[in-house]
This record gives structure tokens, C-alpha cells and sequence, in this order.
């Protein structure tokens, strides 16, 4: 079992890893800098690997990037590593939607259907 910290739910938490390039120095500064921001969990460092652990309701992949880029330190989108990110783009995106989705009863209309 994980810990989790505040603000992260269990049904929605993801691991990523990406590969970074760019100076340690700023890779490390980097991983400081996204473990302070609401709805991760657990970042860790490794070589060029970053792995983050977050909610994927609260985090998301665009904006982490983002401060990824704001450091100096680029993130790896070429070949197997630029599906892998599209995959993980599409799987947030997913568990975003279906966080705020209103199931309904198989055997009543959809609340959007009329009579």
C-alpha cells in the first residue's frame, strides 16, 4: 500500500516515467520544484528517468511538462518515448472524464434522453 499525501485519491493515481535531457543540477531542482505542486505524490529522479506519481484529476501530464521546460530540461517525444507519452496523455484524459461522469441505471432512459 502506498501513502498517499492530501489532495491525491487512490482510484486515480498514476506512475509515469519519462525521460528527461538536460544538467542533473537542474533535473534534481526540477523533481524539488514538481514535488511541491498540489496533486502529486511522489517524485524520484534516476539517471534521466523522472518518474511522478500524481492524481490524474488534479495533476496534468501538459502542465507538468510544461514545468519541466520552465527548468531548462526537455522532455523526451521521439519514437517509442512520443507514443508512450500520447499514451499517457489519452489515459489522463480518460480517468479525468470519467471522474466527473453521472452513471445511470441500464434500466431507465439517460438523463439527456427526453420522453
Amino acid at each position: 500500500m502506498t501513502t498517499l499525501r492530501p489532495g491525491v485519491r487512490e482510484a486515480y493515481l498514476v506512475r509515469r516515467k519519462l525521460t528527461v535531457s538536460g544538467e542533473q543540477a537542474a533535473a534534481r531542482d526540477c523533481a524539488e520544484a514538481l514535488d511541491a505542486l498540489p496533486g502529486i505524490n511522489s517524485v524520484t529522479f534516476s539517471g534521466n528517468r523522472l518518474t511522478l506519481s500524481y492524481d490524474a484529476t488534479v495533476a496534468n501530464l501538459d502542465a507538468l511538462e510544461q514545468a519541466i521546460n520552465d527548468f531548462g530540461l526537455g522532455v523526451k517525444r521521439r519514437g517509442l518515448a512520443g507514443i508512450r507519452f500520447g499514451y499517457y496523455r489519452f489515459v489522463d484524459q480518460n480517468i479525468r472524464d470519467n471522474a466527473t461522469h453521472e452513471p445511470w441505471c441500464c434500466h431507465r432512459l439517460p438523463p439527456n434522453v427526453k420522453k
